[in-house]
């Protein structure tokens, strides 16, 4: 809000500085702030108050500024993945069972680069593919001992700009791919604030 005060200053000082550096230049007398001064006396003096409408003008660009602001902070892409191509694959788990019918549930292996561009740590709790439902999700994480050794982890915590190699293990349903062809789908996780995060399409070898 400051900051947009300080534009609307900006605003106003950049109406007069031109007129007032004109004349200094040319040697002509200040005529431009007199129309200036007219308009201000116009509107302070009239009957009609006009100088209220100019002022809820500013307040109102000002708002608008601030809004967009926010509106762009909250439709910002947040969370980045860059896949393992090699790494990602699905197949076929267990069916399960749903309102007395069996239902085709999806595994799918996802591995790659998480990256979270907010600003405070975040947990995800579930991940899914679009058109899907998700069933249950492993997670694991590289061992902060230095080893080539993998740790699973509940739920995935993510830094903010530290990239974080995964390896998820997704189980959803219903079935969306098609036995022994590859699958192109979104990727979306889910975090604490019940948000979903879509990181894009990604490729998944079929494992049948």
């Amino acid at each position: 809000m400051k900051k947009s005060l300080v534009t609307g200053a900006k605003w106003l000082l950049g109406i007069a500085a031109p007129v007032i550096v004109t004349a200094s230049i040319t040697g002509q007398p200040l005529s431009g702030l007199m129309k200036l001064k007219g308009l201000g006396d116009t509107f302070l003096k009239s009957s009609v108050p006009a100088w209220v409408f100019t002022a809820v003008f500013v307040v109102a660009l000002i708002a608008a500024e601030y809004a967009i602001e926010h509106l762009l902070k909250a439709t910002k892409k947040l969370l980045h993945f860059i896949p393992d191509p090699d790494e990602c694959g699905w197949g076929q788990a267990a069916d399960r069972e749903q309102g007395g019918k069996k239902i085709s549930v999806m595994f799918v292996r996802v591995e790659g680069t998480l990256t979270y561009d907010g600003e405070r740590e975040t947990q995800f709790l579930s991940a899914y593919l679009k058109s899907t439902q998700s069933s249950g999700m492993r997670t694991r994480v590289p061992a902060i001992d230095g080893s080539n050794r993998e740790v699973e982890t509940s739920p995935l915590q993510l830094t903010p700009h530290v990239p974080q190699h995964v390896s998820m293990d997704l189980f959803v349903w219903p079935m969306v791919g098609t036995a022994k062809k590859s699958l192109r789908s979104h990727l979306i996780l889910r975090d604490q604030y019940n948000r979903d995060h879509d990181v894009g399409v990604v490729e998944f070898q079929s494992r049948a």
